[in-house]
């Protein structure tokens, strides 16, 4: 639902407007609007002008100003100040940085794009309050200024649920808040991702938490993965791969110019590291390249109470949708699911409960036939097993879908074990 606004001022009618002095007399035109973005105001607060006089950009302090309307912007004072114009760290320009630019919704999660942008007094001061989308403002754009005063302004998309995701800006350093980001879940955040512009996919990558970004990356392809880490920083990029989890990291390392991802993989702790570079050692799109290192295993001649307390232990991996049961020299004995265990009688003997449907793949075994298995026994994970039937791990049926899926199922497909 759009909000509607008393009297609201278009930005296109400003745009192109005269600078005038008190006494109407014409002085320039009005080039940009700007605006402050305050991480404690939901509305960003109109700072200032800039008006274009005697073939000079000049900034206009919105104090200086005693009337701003489609008439034009009226000066308080009988003299302009000719201070030339200089952006400002956290202001934007509605022409120059947000007109024509995406949003992301994050209500509706979506992006919308702005065609043009509403401004109404808020406790005395003038702000920044709504987005419009659509005909109607392109109309009001597009038409001669005779004739697009005549389309008022419509239905808007409130600023404070919007999120602004900017681009490469050299000349300013915005310092947005990501409270509302934190809202989306990574498959959506993911989607949003791939429908973006890659600087501004890259400027929202980098605006997320490490973790955050992680997660959302974790849902892509890794090609795409590495398109946008490429460009980031590498503290950065390195502190975003220390988020994931080890299979998406080689995947994502794995997709990267091997020079940077050697560079990328020698920033981080070593414990970080190895389990990657492990996974590195066998061929793409394999079961062992996909497979997650580290899965939760007990004792063959465990209970089902035994096999539960093993899984509450600290630092224990979180079982997914099977718990592996492994003898003294970890061969596989077979596999156990989740909730049978759960469910079981605490003296009940865990290899009881084994699903015979579910049987290791080799490391070497391609995603295709890693999928094909999964849906013969439909299983959501199966174990990873070398020659000798040792333990190496598990692949789950998300991370095989990124790699046999085509790509509009892919790009919909939320991970199946979200958190």
């Amino acid at each position: 639902m759009g909000v509607q606004w008393p009297t609201p001022q278009c930005v296109s009618h400003l745009l192109g407007a005269p600078l005038r002095d008190r006494y109407g007399g014409r002085l320039g035109v009005v080039r940009d609007i700007i605006v402050r973005l305050d991480s404690g105001a939901r509305w960003p607060e109109v700072t200032g002008l800039v008006a274009r006089v005697a073939g000079r950009d000049l900034f206009v302090p919105y104090a200086q100003l005693a009337r701003l309307d489609r008439s034009g912007a009226w000066l308080r004072e009988p003299r302009l100040h000719l201070a030339p114009f200089a952006r400002r760290d956290n202001e934007l320009l509605l022409a120059a940085d947000v007109l024509d630019r995406q949003m992301l919704d994050v209500a509706g999660r979506r992006l919308v794009r702005v065609d043009d942008l509403q401004l109404v007094p808020v406790e005395g001061r003038l702000r920044l309050v709504g987005i419009e989308s659509g005909l109607r403002p392109l109309l009001r754009r597009l038409l001669p200024r005779g004739l697009a005063r005549y389309i008022a302004p419509g239905p808007a998309l409130d600023w404070g649920e919007a999120e602004y995701l900017p681009g490469p800006l050299p000349v300013v350093r915005l310092q947005l808040p990501r409270e509302r980001l934190a809202r989306l879940r990574p498959a959506e955040l993911a989607r949003i991702l791939e429908q973006l512009a890659y600087p501004e996919a890259r400027a929202m990558l980098d605006a997320l938490t490490p973790q955050a970004a992680a997660d959302a990356l974790e849902e892509l392809a890794p090609r795409h993965q590495a398109h946008l880490v490429e460009g980031l920083e590498e503290g950065r990029a390195a502190a975003i791969l220390e988020a994931m989890v080890p299979e998406s990291a080689a995947e994502l390392v794995g997709a990267l110019d091997p020079a940077q991802g050697e560079r990328l993989l020698r920033r981080l702790p070593e414990p970080v590291s190895s389990p990657v570079r492990d996974l590195l050692h066998y061929a793409p799109a394999t079961a062992g390249r996909l497979m997650t290192p580290r899965v939760p295993a007990v004792p063959a001649a465990a209970t089902a109470g035994e096999a539960l307390a093993t899984l509450r232990q600290p630092g224990a991996p979180c079982p997914r949708a099977l718990v592996f049961l492994v003898d003294d020299a970890r061969r596989l004995v077979g596999a156990v699911p989740l909730g049978a265990l759960v469910v079981a009688e605490p003296q009940a003997p865990a290899r009881a409960l084994i699903d015979p449907d579910v049987r290791a793949v080799r490391p070497d075994t391609p995603a295709p036939r890693v999928a094909e298995q999964m849906a013969a026994s439909d299983a959501l994970e199966l174990p990873v097993a070398d020659a000798a039937g040792q333990l190496l791990g598990a692949v789950a049926a998300d991370d095989v879908l990124q790699v046999v899926a085509p790509l509009p199922a892919r790009a919909g497909a939320a991970k199946v074990f979200e958190a």
